[in-house]
């Protein structure tokens, strides 16, 4: 569904406003890891104008482990310029 709704909003805009992190554990199953996959090539093919995409696997992680990184590694992606200053 993810997919069909970023296929249809690149449609109708070429530029996307945003900072995004998105990582996947390589210990998740393939049913996961696949359309993850899927999903970011697609994001990354479409070259919006504005989009700061960081897309990861995580070493070891699972469906259960990964929202620790997520939320550490995340933060620390999306505002590591601020941490900078």
């Amino acid at each position: 569904l993810i997919q069909k709704k970023e296929k249809e909003y690149f449609a109708g805009n070429k530029s996307l406003n945003a900072v995004v992190y998105t990582v996947v554990g390589s210990a998740e199953s393939s049913y996961m890891i696949e359309p993850w996959k899927r999903l970011t090539k697609s994001i990354q093919n479409h070259n919006y104008r504005g989009l700061c995409f960081i897309n990861k696997i995580a070493e070891g992680e699972t469906h259960y482990t990964i929202m620790p990184y997520l939320v550490t590694h995340g933060l620390i992606s999306v505002f590591e310029n601020d941490f900078k200053k």
